[in-house]
């Protein structure tokens, strides 16, 4: 029977074990441990070892064990560390870019709301006759009961509407849209530009209603996307 195999292990052995195992754990969980535990098991086992050969009476040869799962510790971190990199370098812009999207479409859906209820207020006023300054003002009124309970999605803090409509005159679909385009500054915020039709003895004008929002993705090509709805 070989004698080693009765003798205790040197000291440092068991501790290089322990530290390779737990090494080997954090490699994932928590990499700066990870490289601290990696080193000591590699530094106790070399201890073991030394101890061992020096002393070959009293102590028996410890086995690399430890040595060895400390070293794969360290090889395996900076491996983690470059997948690491190279998931985030995928997924960080790919969330970003779908949380930009969910915002926009929340945008995209006020410009529609908007453009509905604007339409709708604006069909009932000439129901009941209004004048222009007052189906203007019906507008606005409307359009901020609309917008109280909504929120810019790129701004919290801040409407999902410009309450103010602004008003033109002598221009066609085109030109509203433009006026439209050129008003909405604000990311996420919706703002709409009215020109009303013209009433009997006047010059012959098309009323439009336009609305405009402005994106962070391109939404057929542009970051403005606008709506014109013709008022009869």
């Amino acid at each position: 029977m070989d004698r080693s195999l009765s003798l205790p292990e040197a000291p440092g052995a068991r501790a290089s074990r322990h530290c390779g195992i737990w090494a080997l754990v954090l490699v994932i969980i928590f990499f700066p441990a990870a490289v601290i535990l990696g080193i000591i098991a590699i530094v106790q086992n070399n201890k073991a070892k030394t101890l061992a050969r020096n002393a070959p009476d009293t102590y028996r040869a410890p086995s690399s064990a430890g040595m060895i799962m400390g070293i794969l510790s360290l090889v395996a971190i900076p491996v983690f560390l470059f997948l690491a990199g190279v998931f985030a370098a995928i997924a960080i812009p790919a969330f970003i870019g779908q949380r930009n999207r969910a915002q926009d479409r929340v945008a995209l859906t006020h410009l529609s709301t908007g453009t509905g209820v604007l339409v709708n207020q604006f069909e009932m006023g000439m129901v009941q006759g209004k004048l222009d300054q007052d189906l203007h003002k019906d507008l606005e009124t409307q359009l901020r009961e609309t917008g109280a309970p909504l929120k810019n999605p790129w701004n919290v803090t801040g409407p999902a509407f410009e309450y103010s409509i602004a008003i033109v005159n002598g221009l066609d679909e085109d030109g509203l849209r433009e006026v439209a385009q050129s008003q909405a500054s604000n990311l996420g915020q919706v703002v709409f530009v009215v020109q009303f039709p013209s009433r009997p003895g006047e010059s012959q004008q098309a009323g439009f209603l336009a609305g405009a929002v402005r994106t962070r993705m391109p939404v057929d090509g542009s970051t403005v996307t606008t709506r014109v709805t013709p008022l009869n």
